[in-house]
């Protein structure tokens, strides 16, 4: 598993609407079957236009990407029930949370949204494989105080290295090298 941490203002609820992005020819229903697997996508569009429109921060969101190797996601798959595979990938979700917002009640002081893309385009327009991967979005409002989560982590990319690292053993994924 390969895990990119990005953070950004505005735009990640409408891309994970429509998927549309300014190189590909496709739309999101059109490259990918869509399962949510963590919170609510209409929640974390209020949250990005609320903070977009009212607040005045430089970063609204985190955007955390998770990208599985073929290997990865067979070991996904062969677990029994799609019941058991969602769980796997919610607790996935909720560990990258609980690390980056560490001391939040994550019911009700986080307002995040993740969702699995499965590729049905297996190769892009421009000839490169597609993987499953998961994205999920959290927001930095937070709706009890209206005032910005704090992230321990925000600036030190080692702790999201070590987290990849963690998550890898734990789930028996793949150490990738990019």
């Amino acid at each position: 598993m390969i895990v990119r941490v990005r953070r950004g203002k505005s735009g990640l609820s409408k891309y994970l609407r429509d998927g549309k992005k300014a190189d590909s020819n496709y739309s999101r229903n059109e490259k990918d079957i869509v399962t949510p697997i963590w919170g609510n996508l209409d929640d974390f569009e209020r949250a990005e236009n609320y903070c977009a429109q009212n607040k005045n921060w430089s970063e609204n969101y985190m955007h955390i990407t998770f990208g599985f190797s073929d290997n990865d996601w067979a070991k996904i798959e062969s677990l029994p029930t799609k019941e058991e595979q969602n769980a796997l990938m919610q607790e996935l979700v909720q560990d990258y949370i609980k690390h980056h917002f560490s001391g939040y009640d994550i019911s009700n002081e986080v307002i995040a949204y993740a969702e699995l893309h499965y590729p049905k385009l297996k190769f892009d327009e421009h000839g490169n494989k597609r993987y499953p991967h998961i994205h999920l979005g959290v927001s930095f409002l937070n709706p009890l105080s209206d005032t910005k989560l704090r992230n321990l982590f925000a600036i030190n990319s080692y702790y999201d290295v070590l987290m990849v690292r963690k998550s890898n053993y734990k789930f028996g994924f793949e150490q990738t090298k990019r």
